[in-house]
């Protein structure tokens, strides 16, 4: 009960004092409710775990069977993942959205490499504590579309895990 009450404490402060942009990282076991912003391209640690998210490039074409539909580019994210916690973290390339200019929420562009033809690929597995990778997610957009926010939200059988936003 008294490692209850210092959690709720340590919550109530983190969300009294700086907000978790200013402090580059945010800290308790109950992140669902958090709401935090980050920077693009900058590093920074949030359940236990390292990110640096940046946009890698667009593209009409990810591989030769990969092609953008018409009106529509992919828009690449390259995601290094650095777990700086003491558990097993699990990722996956579903757990990222963008928001496009218009406010629609855009689920990341679905792809299943059976065969390992695309290099550099984030798709899903586990990261040991101290363990790393690095990937990339595509999003298909319309051609142009400057997208507005870039969402993380680890989602699980029993609910939100955690969230975080990078405003862009």
């Amino acid at each position: 009960m008294a490692a209850l009450k210092q959690e709720v404490a340590a919550l109530k402060q983190q969300f009294s004092g700086s907000s978790a942009s200013e402090a580059g990282s945010v800290t308790g076991s109950d992140q669902a409710a958090s709401d935090a912003v980050f920077s693009l391209q900058q590093p920074f640690e949030y359940n236990g775990v390292t990110f640096t998210i940046t946009e890698k490039e667009r593209t009409k074409q990810i591989h030769e069977q990969l092609a953008a539909a018409d009106g529509y580019e992919f828009l690449l994210y390259n995601i290094t993942l650095h777990n700086t916690g003491n558990e097993d973290y699990s990722y996956s390339q579903n757990d990222y959205s963008i928001v496009l200019s218009n406010g629609v929420i855009q689920g990341n562009h679905l792809i299943l490499d059976f065969k390992n033809v695309l290099d550099g690929f984030l798709s899903s597995g586990e990261l040991a504590p101290g363990g790393q990778t690095t990937g990339w997610v595509a999003f298909e957009v319309p051609a142009g579309d400057e997208p507005i926010e870039f969402r993380y939200e680890k989602a699980t059988f029993s609910g939100v895990k955690g969230s975080f936003k990078i405003k862009l």
